[in-house]
């Protein structure tokens, strides 16, 4: 997976935010997010899907997180980064 093959070559790098899809090819966003939750234990995330029963697995995520079900408008998505960054 890229997003982890970046971060763990760029240690200076600490992200505040993940903005992932729930259903990707090879890993799913919500393993992607325990992942980084590993090293960033404040990370917040943003789980996005067009399939609503994936709403399940993001209620076993430990953490701050929101749930967009695609599709969304602009507006969710800016006031959802905004409450996830500013909390």
């Amino acid at each position: 997976m890229q997003a982890l093959e970046l971060l763990e070559t760029e240690a200076r790098f600490e992200p505040d935010l993940l903005i992932t899809d729930l259903v990707m090819p090879r890993m799913g966003g919500a393993d992607l997010a325990k992942q980084l939750q590993i090293s960033y234990p404040g990370i917040g995330v943003l789980f996005i899907s067009g399939y609503s029963d994936q709403l399940s697995t993001v209620d076993l995520f430990e953490g701050e997180r929101v749930f967009l079900k695609k599709p969304f408008e602009i507006g969710e998505l800016i006031s959802a980064v905004g409450n996830l960054l500013l909390d």
